[in-house]
């Protein structure tokens, strides 16, 4: 709430300063006088306005505020130099500002709902609130793997076809150079089979020879002779061996381990790029696995809020009966229709499954009129505050009687004084009621060419509320207002 407020230099006030209530403040004077500028003055002082003054000073309960313009506006709290932006992040809580015509957050379904869980301890919204907020991160997270498993997807299916290419094939050193030494061998088959051949049908007439050595020289032969055997028996058998090889699957293994070659630089680099590949279809099957976890946590958080909200909705319908009847008593008051308020059916949400709407006798709150919206908004703010009361708060009320009855007038005036007990009213009036209700009582009216404002005794506050009632302060005017100043038992 605002204490004080100075004003120096400004586009309609050359020089004023007011000690507020923390209760009932109203402002009067005729109409153009400056009334509105007044309480822009209020709210710029905080940024929510813009600055039309040399010269700001306000003491709020939150802080000292100064604000100054020259070529720009500059912004002082406690001291300390701040933004505009910041002073409103501060004080924009404090304050609700009942003015313009169907912009109001009290009205909005989020405000009802809120105020209908006013009626219940706040246990079990709160845990609902809390695994719902869980619920959201984890499907947040879920979304971001599914949008990331696609291309993982893909990248794994690459992955595992590149490493089933290089598991298929023996990459160990000097596998290449011997494929092409076998190959060789084969190309040489049929000529080495003969040579071979040849040399054994030669060995068989040794015999001959060795009978004309003598002993000593026969044995020696026959020993090299016997050696060079074995080796063209072991060779025909490998010769014979590579009849039965398959050329066209040892020239596809000679291809492709030549390919991997070309492509990795060596089979030692090729080596290393399995171990890689293995490494990463290890990664990509933990991040399967994440993936299932995250979906099975989502799912259980799901049917968790949803279970919650199940109970938030018994809750809800429990006390909806209780929530009319009771703003039934301040619309009665403020001589308005019935109220009706009606839950509706609304998929999961951080507001559970269900939203307020609110219709004043069979219109809907968009379709009523202007007098009619706003005193049903005072209804509500009337009701929050019989809830749950926040101190420090601020309600701006421009003009809320123009247009009304003597009675709609009066009815209004009697519900601002009851939310005074609860919020700071700062209010622009121009009936009668709501001045003989104030705390203080603020005169915007003109003097020697200049426009001025100041606070009213008891005497100067009769003579406004006559005014108001006859321009000319009949004797009659004049009576009414001491009547209604009169001090109520």
């Amino acid at each position: 709430m605002i204490e004080s407020l100075e004003i120096v230099g400004g586009l309609v006030f050359a020089k004023a300063k007011l000690e507020f209530s923390p209760r009932l403040n109203v402002v009067s004077g005729a109409s153009g006088s400056g009334k509105s500028v007044l309480v822009g003055a209020i709210l710029a002082s905080v940024g929510l306005k813009a600055l039309q003054a040399k010269s700001l000073k306000a003491k709020w309960q939150l802080g000292k505020v100064s604000a100054s313009k020259d070529k720009k506006s500059l912004y002082i709290l406690d001291n300390k130099p701040t933004t505009k932006k910041a002073l409103q992040e501060k004080f924009s809580p404090l304050i609700l500002h009942i003015s313009s015509y169907k912009q109001a957050q009290e009205l909005q379904p989020h405000f009802l709902l809120e105020l209908l869980d006013s009626y219940s301890p706040p246990t079990l919204l709160e845990q609902f609130k809390k695994v719902y907020a869980k619920y959201q991160e984890a499907k947040a997270k879920l979304e971001t793997l599914q949008a990331q498993g696609t291309q993982l997807d893909l990248q794994a299916e690459m992955a595992r076809f590149e490493l089933s290419k290089l598991q298929a094939l023996d990459l160990s050193d000097g596998a290449y150079e011997r494929l092409l030494e076998r190959k060789k061998m084969h190309q040489m088959q049929e000529k080495q089979s003969q040579e071979v051949q040849s040399a054994l049908q030669v060995l068989e007439q040794t015999d001959k020879i060795l009978k004309a050595l003598p002993e000593p020289k026969a044995l020696a032969l026959k020993q090299a002779l016997d050696e060079a055997q074995d080796f063209l028996l072991d060779t025909e058998h490998a010769l014979e061996e590579l009849e039965a090889l398959d050329i066209e699957a040892l020239l596809d293994e000679i291809s492709r381990l030549g390919g991997v070659v070309k492509k990795y630089g060596s089979l030692a680099l090729a080596r290393e790029r399995l171990g890689q590949l293995k490494a990463s279809c290890k990664d990509y099957s933990q991040q399967a696995e994440l993936l299932q976890e995250s979906q099975q946590t989502c799912t259980k958080l799901e049917q968790e809020s949803l279970r919650l909200a199940l109970q938030v909705k018994e809750q809800r319908q429990a006390n909806l009966e209780k929530m009319q009847a009771d703003l039934q008593g301040y619309t009665q008051k403020l001589l308005l229709k019935p109220p009706l308020l009606k839950l509706q059916a609304t998929p999961l949400s951080a507001s559970g499954l269900e939203i307020l709407e609110l219709e004043l006798g069979s219109a809907k709150s968009a379709n009523i009129s202007a007098g009619e919206y706003n005193r049903l908004r005072l209804s509500l703010l009337a009701l929050k505050a019989s809830k749950r009361h926040k101190g420090g708060q601020t309600i701006f009320v421009d003009e809320l009687d123009t247009n009304l009855s003597g009675q709609e007038s009066a009815c209004v005036a009697q519900i601002l004084k009851e939310l005074s007990q609860h919020y700071q009213i700062i209010a622009i009036s121009h009936a009668p009621h709501l001045p003989a209700l104030a705390d203080k009582h603020f005169l915007v009216y003109p003097h020697n060419k200049q426009t001025c404002v100041k606070s009213l005794n008891k005497e100067e506050q009769t003579l406004e509320i006559a005014r108001m009632v006859d321009a000319n302060l009949g004797k009659e005017a004049i009576a009414y207002a001491k009547m209604k100043l009169k001090p109520r038992p």
